[in-house]
């Protein structure tokens, strides 16, 4: 389970006893500093997955590498 998933899932069971406890109190603050972790790790990491794509893609193009690529299949 990933961890959009496995928040998705916390929220929903928090909220659901939330609704069913029939006591509307504030959630409590335990919880809501769970939702902000969770929610700061998961950008953390989707920044850091963009990042690495970003990398590896620029490094496919890069023009050097490519002409190297071309020499190579030249001098064959």
């Amino acid at each position: 389970m990933n961890s959009d998933e496995q928040l998705s899932s916390d929220l929903k069971v928090t909220f659901a006893d939330f609704r069913e406890s029939g006591s509307f109190q504030e959630l409590d603050d335990l919880v809501l500093g769970q939702y902000a972790s969770r929610h700061k790790d998961a950008e953390r990491l989707r920044r850091k997955l963009e990042k690495e794509l970003e990398d590896n893609f620029a490094a496919q193009f890069d023009l050097r590498r490519l002409n190297g690529f071309l020499r190579q299949y030249r001098a064959d």
